[in-house]
């Protein structure tokens, strides 16, 4: 999930660039491998090396023991994780109007990941020795998919976007179905003389 979502974000913010064939074959390779890793773990115990019952808690549970190679992929992950954080991040910043508000979605989503992994790394999960890290991920994928249906995110070509929109001489606003503006592009907030952020709908 975090070479897809960073590919989606690069992809999406127009970061094309970044995206050489040889970075693209060694996140698809990357995360191919790792998910071989862990299939095939019974035959070497690389991710894995064994199993052992925890009875601290208010059930039995089973907790497994890491190997070198889980680490490794855990570290790996929060790397991703962390380009991918920057770079929405970036456009929270950098960006105005419509595509903000989109950053600031998709970065709320992903800081889900974080406060829940701090939780239980933390040792204050609100059931003892149970990882969290499934949940984050599928409070992330609603929020994501209510993000993509609430701002259309994928009805946007990010890159006809920027080289179109933004580069008409002509003034384009973009307005939603109650006639709130969502965005404009260069030559428009300089024939109105006001910056899109001035004018952003909101709910």
């Amino acid at each position: 999930l975090p070479p897809l979502a960073l590919l989606f974000v690069i992809s999406f913010f127009d970061f094309e660039s970044w995206i050489t064939p040889g970075r693209l074959f060694f996140l698809l390779f990357t995360a191919t491998a790792i998910i071989t890793l862990v299939w095939t773990n019974a035959l070497h115990h690389l991710v894995f090396t064994g199993v052992y019952t925890i009875d601290t808690g208010p059930f039995p549970m089973l907790g497994l023991k890491h190997g070198l190679v889980w680490w490794i992929i855990i570290g790996y992950h929060y790397f991703l994780l962390a380009m991918l954080s920057a770079l929405l991040l970036l456009q929270v910043f950098a960006s105005a109007g419509f595509i903000r508000s989109q950053a600031i979605l998709l970065l709320s989503a992903v800081t889900i990941v974080w406060v829940v992994n701090g939780i239980y790394v933390s040792g204050n999960s609100p059931i003892p020795n149970m990882d969290m890290g499934p949940l984050a991920f599928t409070m992330v994928a609603g929020a994501m998919a209510w993000g993509f249906f609430r701002c259309s995110l994928l009805d946007i070509l990010p890159m006809a976007r920027t080289k179109i929109f933004h580069g008409l001489d002509n003034a384009i606003v973009v307005f939603d179905e109650k006639s709130r503006v969502m965005d404009m592009n260069p030559a428009a907030e300089s024939m109105f003389a006001v910056g899109v952020d001035e004018m952003l709908w909101d709910d």
